[in-house]
């Protein structure tokens, strides 16, 4: 198996397609060790090219990088049952819980959390709309923020102080710890770690399948929206070409709600007087955007 042309290569850390086996092909030698999982169809239907997990793991490690430096991880999940606890993904250094990124299932989401501290849980997406479907994920890490993208869009991000390691390993399917005894019922494919932060253009490609070295903004989203659905504050992040413009909310209706200018790069949007329902975000000049927000 071979890199996909998709897939950015600056930076690459480690890349397991799973094509008939757990081995990396970025050529850095970071190849998987089987324990129970089975090979199974991926998401366009090719047969031994995704591996299925119920009480098993993969294992890889000794990446060259730290969890406190910049990093991105990237993964595609069909989730086969919702249940609580169980550990999907987990980057930490030599088999520790020790405060190091866990995704793992928990209050009907799948979350992105510290190992031992629930407490710094973001829902990455509800049982609802992952048992059963193919979804990607992407997670970016820079200045102490994590960035959560789900099919290429960005859905949240928190500030995490990740600890110091000196390499860092990877289990697939459960906890990395000694106790492996949340093991999650899912298939995975097509993961990868990159030692920088990835660009929204080439999240995109990942999860497309398109060239990374396209560089047209008009293919690519320009501006996130998060989180949403939102309660009472939304992030809008946008390009600098939309600096300086007026947005505009409206109901379902059409009726004007809220006004305002986007004067910088990211904008906190105050909707909590709202009543709950599907609204309207309205932005730009010529080229007008228009995002649906969901008041909860």
């Amino acid at each position: 198996a071979q890199i996909p042309s998709y897939v950015p290569t600056t930076g690459l850390i480690g890349y397991w397609p799973f094509s008939g086996n757990a081995n990396d092909v970025s050529g850095n030698g970071h190849n998987g060790t089987v324990n129970g999982a089975l090979l199974t169809t991926n998401r366009i239907g090719t047969n031994n090219s995704a591996y299925s997990f119920l009480n098993a793991t993969i294992q890889m490690g000794g990446f060259p990088f730290s969890l406190t430096s910049d990093f991105t991880f990237a993964f595609w999940q069909k989730l086969n049952v919702y249940e609580s606890s169980k550990v999907i993904f987990e980057l930490n250094q030599s088999l520790a819980c020790n405060m190091n990124p866990q995704i793992y299932q928990f209050n009907n989401c799948v979350n992105l959390a510290t190992c031992i501290t629930p407490a710094n849980d973001v829902c990455m997406g509800t049982s609802s709309n992952l048992v059963n479907q193919w979804t990607f994920f992407c997670c970016t890490h820079t200045g102490g923020k994590t960035k959560i993208f789900r099919d290429g869009m960005l859905v949240d991000s928190m500030m995490y102080t990740w600890p110091v390691t000196g390499v860092t390993d990877l289990t697939l399917g459960n906890e990395g710890h000694s106790s492996k005894t949340h093991p999650s019922n899912i298939v995975l494919d097509d993961i990868g770690i990159w030692n920088m932060v990835l660009k929204n253009n080439e999240i995109i490609a990942l999860y497309n399948g398109l060239t990374s070295g396209i560089e047209d903004e008009n293919m690519y989203p320009v501006f996130c929206l998060y989180p949403n659905p939102g309660s009472q504050v939304v992030t809008l992040e946008i390009s600098d070409k939309f600096i300086g413009s007026d947005y505009f909310i409206s109901d379902i209706t059409g009726r004007s709600m809220q006004t305002g200018k986007l004067n910088v790069l990211i904008n906190l949007i105050h909707f909590d007087d709202f009543n709950a329902g599907i609204y309207f975000i309205t932005f730009g000049r010529e080229n007008k955007k228009t995002i649906k927000l969901i008041k909860n």
